[in-house]
């Protein structure tokens, strides 16, 4: 008599999600330990300042009601230089506790940065088989850049969010374009863009990517995705022309990064390992442009005249333009405080940028979506090479080039072709 053969009972859908949810808790939990109990320890050592760039005072003003303004002797102004959204995340967490402690704020962060460990496997995980996104998500919760900034009152961890939930939001609505797809797009581009405006420009470029991918069908899905994008900035953008005078779509400071680009391009081969250095030398450099002016470097007059200014010295000589976007765009992989801690960075980021580009060509034609998270990458490099090249500003695509980074596998390594 044949023994009757029963399948083996399939296991519950939700187990299939406990590996990546606990993978993004052990991010998180990292995030708190490096935050909570590491970094008080090294921050004083190490000159690590927890607010080195007044966000933090800024969002304590607008929280108290002083407005976007920075703490200082006699009246206060308004401020140009800072997108709303990171001031007023913390500000938001501020007035939740009552308290101007940033310890809340390193709690939020370290969330934040186990969120984003989670959408890089359900990134990677429309690109790869399921253990090589799982892969990816542990990589993004173990790297050390990641972690750094989730203990600082710096935009990094949340811009880092946004800039993977927009580029994860812009592959769902490229593999199929839905009027809610199209509007979620725009909104996360729309955030991401006024913490930081190098992503503004981006919305242009990934309406671009999915007209070419897809053609006029392509079209309503791109328009719909720009204009919701800008009609989001726009409140901000008339209120810095209300204040200013100028039109400042979201905030200044491209003069000032690009003189500072300009003082990479000529010191790099006497100070290759120290952006403090170089910065002393960029900073000197305003102070002699702005002489005389009345203007300050965070301004919107004073942004203009510096942007001016650098603009003038590359068409003067193209040579110089040629070098300094070269330096540029290999000190974004790199050049940080301290020769340690470039020449650490340089050992993690470098390869890790190489294997990207390498993966990103490899998966163009076997993985259509992956395009256009390619083209983010690499837009991010051409930018900053223009602009300035300082390693911290490549923070926020290295949840990306972790999941483009696994493409140089072999394709049967990779599971199933996504279109």
């Amino acid at each position: 008599m044949k023994r009757e053969l029963h399948p083996a009972p399939s296991r519950p859908a939700y187990r299939r999600w406990i590996p990546p949810v606990l993978i993004a808790v052990l991010g998180a939990v990292l995030a708190l330990v490096f935050s909570l109990v590491i970094y008080p320890a090294i921050r004083e050592p190490l000159a690590a300042n927890i607010d080195p760039d007044k966000l933090g005072d800024l969002s304590s003003n607008l929280a108290e009601g002083k407005g976007f303004v920075y703490s200082g002797p006699g009246e206060l102004v308004p401020e140009f230089d800072r997108g709303p959204v990171y001031p007023a995340l913390v500000a938001g967490i501020i007035l939740l506790r009552g308290t101007r402690s940033f310890i809340p704020v390193q709690v939020f962060q370290s969330l934040l940065h186990g969120l984003t460990c989670f959408v890089v496997f359900l990134f990677a995980s429309k690109l790869h088989a399921r253990r090589i996104a799982l892969a990816a998500e542990c990589l993004c919760a173990l790297h050390p850049m990641l972690l750094w900034y989730t203990a600082r009152i710096w935009i990094e961890t949340t811009h880092t969010f946004l800039v993977t939930v927009s580029i994860f939001s812009l592959l769902l609505l490229a593999g199929h374009s839905t009027p809610l797809r199209s509007v979620a797009s725009g909104l996360l581009l729309g955030l991401a863009s006024l913490t930081k405006s190098v992503l503004l420009p981006f919305s242009f470029v990934a309406g671009a990517v999915l007209l070419l991918g897809k053609g006029k069908d392509a079209l309503p899905a791109a328009a719909t995705m720009i204009i919701t994008c800008l009609l989001l900035v726009l409140p901000w953008t008339v209120r810095n022309y209300m204040e200013s005078g100028y039109f400042v779509p979201i905030h200044t400071s491209l003069g000032l990064n690009r003189v500072q680009g300009d003082a990479i391009g000529m010191n790099w081969t006497t100070m290759p390992f120290s952006t403090l250095d170089i910065w002393q030398v960029g900073k000197a450099r305003i102070d002699s442009i702005l002489e005389g002016t009345g203007a300050t470097p965070i301004d919107p007059r004073g942004d203009r005249i510096l942007a001016a200014s650098s603009l003038r010295l590359s068409m003067a000589d193209p040579g110089f333009a040629l070098k300094r976007t070269a330096v540029n765009l290999l000190t974004f992989c790199y050049i940080s405080e301290s020769r340690a801690k470039s020449i650490f960075l340089a050992c993690i980021q470098i390869p890790l940028f190489l294997c990207a580009l390498v993966g990103a060509y490899r998966l163009w034609k076997r993985a259509p979506l992956s395009r256009i998270g390619t083209v983010l990458l690499v837009y991010f490099f051409v930018v900053h090479a223009f602009v300035v090249g300082w390693a911290r500003y490549s923070v926020p695509v290295v949840p990306l080039a972790l999941v483009l980074a696994f493409g140089i596998f072999p394709f049967r390594l990779r599971g199933r072709k996504n279109a």
